[in-house]
């Protein structure tokens, strides 16, 4: 019986499929339609149709693999992403939706990509999560030693600190770095690291050239730090890092890990080409 569904669902997969243009290829028992290759190239801006496929195409094996992992989001977690994206545009689900369709788009289609997109989250996540990692003092230290710029500080720094009472104006200056509004004052200094809390150092140590830190609370004010530039660079010993080169060592492996799954899953993969 379980079979025949799914022989059902396959046969109505490919239905529709035809319906829309005719079938490209089959991934793992999924149809793609010289439809979806079209709009694809549409969403991803670009005319090259193998990029459009390749995206597909692992679009459908991913997908194939959370359900073989038993990955799926719920109704609950899908409305709970909306809220907050709707959060994020300053409305709720239902304007947020009314948003959508005043720009002529599809609020059912935009809904099924964000729970896709929760559904390689998931499944990214459980890949990496159930990686096996071997952690020891040699591969650390090997590690911090072939990447020395990721344990080191500057001697020197210039930077430009923004501070307002209000945090709402600083975070539109982040997410626009030519807003300006009068009750944001700004300054440009220089640093020394020596000189300054390790818990600045660390900070500003983490946050690239050209970006900015996260708001921080100051005395009876909101501050930012802009990032101009970075002199020298100081590595920091082993022993006083150890904790940080293992979390960095094992996220390393964890993404490694993840890649290799994919490309694996990709690999061994069921395409049927059509046309």
């Amino acid at each position: 019986m379980r079979k025949f569904l799914i022989s059902c669902c396959f046969v109505a997969n490919i239905l529709y499929a035809q319906s829309l243009g005719g079938i490209a290829m089959i991934v793992e028992n999924q149809p793609i339609t010289l439809y979806d290759i079209e709009q694809t190239m549409k969403e991803l801006k670009t005319n090259d149709k193998q990029k459009a496929i390749a995206f597909l195409i692992n679009d459908k094996v991913q997908q194939s693999e959370a359900k073989k992992l038993g990955i799926y989001v719920s109704t609950f977690e899908l409305n709970e992403k909306l809220a907050q994206i709707a959060k994020g545009n300053n409305t709720d689900i239902n304007g947020l939706q009314a948003k959508i369709e005043k720009d002529k788009l599809s609020f059912e289609n935009f809904k099924n990509k964000v729970k896709k997109d929760l559904e390689r989250e998931k499944l990214y996540r459980n890949i990496m999560q159930n990686a096996k990692i071997t952690i020891d003092d040699e591969a650390l230290k090997h590690f911090y030693e072939n990447n020395l710029d990721k344990f080191s500080t500057f001697s020197n720094i210039d930077l430009v600190v923004y501070n307002s009472t209000n945090p709402e104006l600083l975070q539109q200056l982040i997410q626009n770095p030519m807003f300006k509004n009068s009750q944001i004052k700004s300054k440009a200094i220089s640093l020394n690291a020596t000189n300054m809390d390790p818990r600045l150092l660390a900070l500003l140590n983490n946050t690239k050239i050209g970006e900015f830190t996260p708001i921080l609370n100051g005395e009876n004010t909101y501050i930012i730090y802009f990032i101009k530039e970075k002199y020298g660079k100081n590595p920091i010993e082993f022993d006083l890092i150890k904790d940080q080169v293992s979390n960095v060592y094992t996220l390393t492996q964890r993404e490694q890990a993840l890649k290799n799954h994919l490309d694996k899953i990709r690999v061994n993969a069921h395409i049927e080409k059509i046309r």
